[in-house]
């Protein structure tokens, strides 16, 4: 049994892996100031014996050392830190910090939610499955180039990844993003997809632009999750928790896709072809 501390605790990620961690018998500290965060997010989670909270804000320093002092203190020194507290409006908050939802937190929460599907189901993969949560896109895919640098000995054991980046709308197709060596073992992958999902044919329209690009880049197979805009126009790439732009719908099926497209990979019986690296790209 783990110790798990979670910053931002109060927001609509952090409570949800509060809920999911204390329902798999973990125990749970986290932190928040609750100036975005809500209180009744935490309702579950405060019904648990094994989980402590903490108000006041991580972004202080001697707060968060303090904070974490105390949650060593009740549970000892946590296992796991999940940061995930952060500004929900990436432009500053100019004028209005309510936008950008769909775009950053559904995603998150669609990700954990097919991490917990596939571990629900008790199945063995011939395969790793690794789920990524991914921050910095905007910044020039600073999450990706890091998880890629952090595991470059596992690069050459990567199949393939998929990115699921534009928000709460229904997914309805996967794009081969120009890796055509792979159609044909895609085709293997996507076709049950499509009929289980009614997804459109597989997209030969490239998009790049997204945190695939880097895996492309280190010569894994990198594809894109096309979904319907879904308020794109006015929300997107940010933390706000605001439920009332989501799709829960749309999210439940985008975390079965997302388990089921990885299932798929994992159990084909040759790996996807491999593309050469990319130059290293020298800063201007």
């Amino acid at each position: 049994m783990k110790h798990h501390y979670i910053t931002g605790v109060a927001g609509f990620i952090g409570s949800q892996l509060a809920d999911a961690l204390l329902a798999d018998g973990e125990r749970v500290s986290g932190i928040d100031d609750f100036s975005l965060g809500r209180r009744e997010y935490l309702v579950h989670a405060s019904a648990y014996t094994g989980f402590r909270l903490i108000e006041g804000d991580c972004g202080d320093f001697t707060t968060a050392i303090a904070a974490l002092e105390k949650v060593t203190a009740w549970e000892g020194v946590p296992d796991v830190i999940w940061h995930l507290a952060a500004n929900s409006d990436i432009s500053a908050g100019v004028s209005d910090p309510q936008v950008d939802f769909s775009r950053t937190l559904a995603t998150t929460f669609a990700t954990l939610e097919a991490a917990r599907l596939l571990k629900s189901l008790g199945w063995t993969p011939k395969r790793t499955l690794t789920f990524i949560l991914f921050t910095g896109e905007e910044q020039g895919g600073v999450g990706a180039r890091t998880f890629l640098k952090n595991h470059a000995s596992e690069i050459g054991k990567m199949d393939a990844a998929l990115i699921d980046d534009t928000g709460t709308g229904h997914i309805t197709s996967i794009s081969l993003e120009n890796f055509w060596s792979t159609g044909p073992l895609m085709q293997q992958v996507y076709r049950p997809l499509q009929e289980v999902f009614d997804l459109d044919p597989m997209s030969t329209q490239y998009f790049g632009s997204s945190d695939h690009v880097e895996f492309q880049r280190a010569g894994v197979a990198g594809y894109f999750a096309v979904q319907e805009a879904a308020h794109y126009g006015y929300a997107h790439h940010s933390t706000d928790d605001v439920f009332e732009i989501v799709n829960p719908e749309a999210l439940k099926e985008q975390a079965a896709l997302l388990a089921a497209w990885m299932w798929n990979v994992s159990e084909m019986p040759e790996s996807f072809p491999r593309h050469p690296k990319a130059p290293e790209q020298r800063p201007m």
